[in-house]
């Protein structure tokens, strides 16, 4: 992040930071190999390439997961926790959504949408150097329609993340009436759902959420002081991992296995997600990895935020800012869509 206020790319791998203009990307990721992540394939490691990697599905005693299951339970049509924390059981929105505003356009830009009502924007954010056109609105919430990463580099630079938030982000400004900031410990249910075309297209990247924490309620200018991600897809990359839990993954391909993290997993709506916990310059992240990769999933992120509140990584007395979902690109990437997305703060 730069410390002059200006909004940089994601966390870069490997604690390469990249200081320019433009909006910043999310948490930091690693490329393993150009192939994708879909979960069994044999793929090996860049050669010599430092993997940060992996992620704890085995648990202490030989048990799977070592979070607390924070299933869905009770009544179907909701989202509810399990005998957790005790937030809100919430009811998923569908994606039949009315979408207002938008447009195309290429650089750093934002897009102002209105989906059923609420204000939201669309982020471009070429940080990482990638000449992409980015079509927002319409059928869908956005839509890449050009992506060329920079030539040279490292193979896991992250070229972009185009993305729609709620709250406010670094570098796209602040919607209204969010419901943002409000302390984590006041935070009763976070109703939330995004649908991708992801798992069928070809690029290397994922498909993530990005949510922002800060110590102060005021957050004008620079990175957060928490990442909190929960991916969906991934096709060759992996989380940042802590330096303590091996940042080499050797030959491991990238599907979350123990060999890379000693985080654990936990299981939140009845889908299990491994813990990756590393830092970003002085900013922590905990990132989430689904066993299996999704396109569309509704549920309460209160849950993840409890869970990364149980792990020492949010602190009760932070504040949330933003919900972000979208694309981090390595490469390719052209014809992905965010077909249906909603945040709603509780």
């Amino acid at each position: 992040m730069g410390s002059n206020g200006i909004p940089v790319g994601s966390a870069l791998v490997w604690y390469r930071f990249a200081i320019g203009a433009g909006f910043v990307g999310a948490a930091t990721i690693l490329v393993l190999s150009a192939a994708g992540c879909d979960g069994g394939s044999d793929y090996p490691a860049l050669p010599g390439a430092p993997t940060l990697g992996g992620g704890g599905a085995i648990g202490a005693g030989g048990e799977q997961g070592t979070g607390d299951d924070h299933s869905a339970g009770g009544n179907p049509d909701s989202i509810g926790d399990q005998g957790g924390s005790g937030s809100t059981a919430v009811t998923p929105q569908g994606f039949e959504q009315t979408i207002e505003g938008g447009g195309t356009d290429d650089g750093y830009q934002t897009f102002n949408l209105v989906i059923d009502g609420d204000s939201y924007n669309v982020q471009t954010n070429p940080w990482g150097g990638a000449e992409q056109t980015i079509t927002a609105g319409g059928e869908f919430i956005f839509r890449v329609d050009a992506m060329q990463e920079p030539a040279g580099g490292n193979p896991w630079d992250v070229a972009a993340f185009p993305s729609v938030y709620r709250g406010k982000a670094q570098g796209g400004g602040s919607t209204p009436n969010s419901g943002m900031p409000i302390q984590a410990s006041a935070i009763t249910a976070v109703a939330t759902g995004l649908s991708t075309n992801s798992t069928s297209s070809d690029f290397t990247g994922n498909t993530t959420y990005d949510v922002y924490f800060t110590d102060a309620e005021d957050y004008s200018s620079g990175g957060p002081d928490v990442y909190l991600m929960v991916w969906f897809d991934s096709h060759g990359l992996n989380p940042i991992n802590g330096e303590d839990e091996q940042w080499n993954c050797r030959s491991t391909a990238p599907t979350y296995i123990d060999s890379c993290s000693d985080a654990g997993s936990v299981t939140i709506g009845g889908l299990i997600f491994y813990r990756f916990i590393g830092s970003n310059g002085h900013a922590e992240v905990i990132s989430y990895a689904p066993e299996t990769p999704m396109d569309e999933w509704e549920f309460d992120l209160r849950h993840f935020i409890d869970d990364a509140i149980e792990q020492g990584v949010v602190q009760a007395d932070q504040y949330l800012q933003s919900i972000q979902a979208g694309f981090e690109l390595v490469s390719g990437g052209v014809g992905l869509t965010v077909d249906g997305f909603y945040a709603v703060v509780q």
